[in-house]
């Protein structure tokens, strides 16, 4: 189906319950004559993403037809369209700063246009110190822009082409550190954690750029932001773990060192946090994230009301309480952790984006592996393996060395005979076949051609992958993101307990 004809379905489905609940008073105040089409079509639609029904154009056509039977339902979605916007333009707009400012720049357009220059300069400098203030560079060029036009009409000298051509520079300055940012989060998503010295290198290729040579180059707080938070990101992936910490807990004072910021541009600040705690947990050291981690819950009544933002933030949390408790004590109840965390789930499902829910599944059968309930693991890695999506190849590579596993444990011979083929092709086609993936693969393969093997025969193999892991231990970056599975316990076990040990 055509995303244009899906699209107002869309739209809905991403919206909140207090949203709704407004649209419907917001409809009620707008409603003329027979215009409450739109609201039965927008009923109909909420019906439908109630019941989780899949969205089908037929479906909501012969609703609608049974309803209004002389209308034309096309009408009436591009008119609710637009309703539902002009409604959330209303609702959010004391949330945001953007919208603030362009509702100042509107105002002091109107005004000038009404003959009223003195008043729309009042309304200019407002929107002027606002967006210095926040380093909005580009309001601020409009309203520098519209304040020369007005003293240009009013036959006063202009002063402000040096202060332009600062801001134009800063403005490109923050432009460039962006799109650095958007390359080392671009190789990131492709690839997941380094694998290898080639993957690495593409990390250091944005790490030496000139203008990470030094913090002054970032000629803006919002720049400045950017380099600690690429420093941080390249040092966590270079394994360098106290380096990462050091510029993780520089980012984090930086922005605190302007609360206002924090509201604004809560993203980074957030994934600053998260980021922290990922290499603290390398550190383990697992007390002090559990404070960073109630922190951030604290901090995210004062951010700027982002849903989307709560939603993949609040995931990322419950996953490193997870972690964090598990490194404290492995033996620890997390059910109940385990049932906050899906709750937050399925309340934010709407909200998160493919991403967010490829890790949601990933860590749930990971949580299920560890505790050896290896049905309900099978269960959560096939989720994984149903996203259509490019993202993370370092988990989907580990997604099926796990399901291997797991089909090996469940004595699925049949299922292992195809799974060992899939794998190793896209092992190959990804060029993921490094030792690690090999040691697993082969270990695999060769114990699902006999499933009959003697408890001393089977002790011995386990023993011999086990040595061969230590093996390679001095391959940092074959283990970095296997470290996220307890393989070496896994393997423990099998080789002191009987019950798992196949027969």
């Amino acid at each position: 189906m055509s995303t244009k004809r899906k699209q107002l379905y869309d739209l809905i489905l991403k919206m909140t319950a207090s949203e709704k609940r407004y649209f419907k008073i917001y409809a009620n105040r707008h409603v003329v004559g027979d215009e409450n089409g739109y609201v039965l079509l927008f009923d109909i639609i909420s019906d439908m993403i109630k019941k989780k029904e899949v969205y089908s154009e037929l479906t909501l056509a012969n609703r609608f037809k049974n309803k209004l039977p002389s209308k034309r339902l096309d009408q009436y979605k591009s008119n609710l369209y637009k309703k539902i916007l002009d409604c959330l333009i209303e609702f959010n707009k004391e949330d945001t700063l953007d919208f603030k400012l362009r509702s100042i720049a509107t105002k002091a357009d109107i005004l000038n246009q009404k003959g009223l220059p003195y008043q729309a300069l009042k309304f200019i400098q407002r929107g002027i110190a606002q967006s210095e203030e926040y380093e909005k560079w580009y309001f601020l060029l409009a309203f520098l822009e519209l304040e020369n036009s007005i003293n240009y009409s009013l036959q006063r000298l202009s002063s402000g082409h040096e202060q332009q051509q600062l801001i134009i520079t800063k403005a490109l300055n923050l432009r460039k550190f962006q799109d650095l940012q958007s390359k080392m989060w671009e190789i990131y998503l492709e690839r997941g954690l380094p694998s290898n010295a080639e993957d690495l290198a593409r990390y250091e290729e944005i790490i030496s750029n000139e203008l990470m040579k030094k913090e002054e180059h970032a000629l803006s707080y919002k720049a400045k932001t950017i380099y600690f938070y690429l420093l941080q990101f390249y040092y966590g992936m270079k394994e360098n773990i106290s380096e990462s910490c050091a510029y993780g807990e520089k980012l984090i004072l930086h922005l605190e060192s302007a609360p206002r910021f924090i509201k604004e541009n809560g993203d980074m600040y957030f994934r600053a946090n998260i980021n922290l705690q990922f290499a603290l947990l390398r550190l383990e050291r697992f007390k002090k994230i559990l404070v960073l981690i109630q922190n951030c819950r604290k901090e995210f009544k004062h951010s700027n009301g982002n849903k989307a933002l709560v939603a993949s933030i609040g995931l990322s949390l419950y996953i490193n309480e997870y972690k964090s408790l598990f490194g404290l004590n492995p033996q620890h109840d997390m059910h109940g952790l385990i049932n906050r965390m899906r709750d937050h789930f399925n309340q934010y499902e709407t909200l998160l984006n493919e991403p967010s829910k490829y890790l949601y599944y990933w860590h749930n059968a990971i949580y299920h592996f560890n505790l050896k309930q290896y049905s309900e693991s099978l269960e959560w890695i096939n989720l994984v393996q149903s996203v259509k999506s490019d993202f993370r190849e370092d988990i989907q590579a580990l997604s099926r060395i796990l399901l291997l596993i797991i089909h090996f444990e469940l004595g699925n011979k049949m299922y292992l005979d195809s799974c060992l083929k899939s794998t190793y092709r896209f092992l190959k086609k990804k060029n993921r076949y490094y030792d690690i993936e090999k040691l697993f693969f082969q270990f695999i393969k060769s114990q699902n051609r006999s499933f009959s093997k003697s408890n001393s025969e089977m002790r011995k193999q386990f023993s011999s992958l086990s040595h061969d892991l230590q093996s390679l231990n001095g391959d940092s970056y074959s283990h970095l993101t296997f470290r996220s599975v307890n393989f070496v316990q896994w393997v423990e076990d099998r080789i002191r307990d009987k019950r798992y040990v196949a027969v």
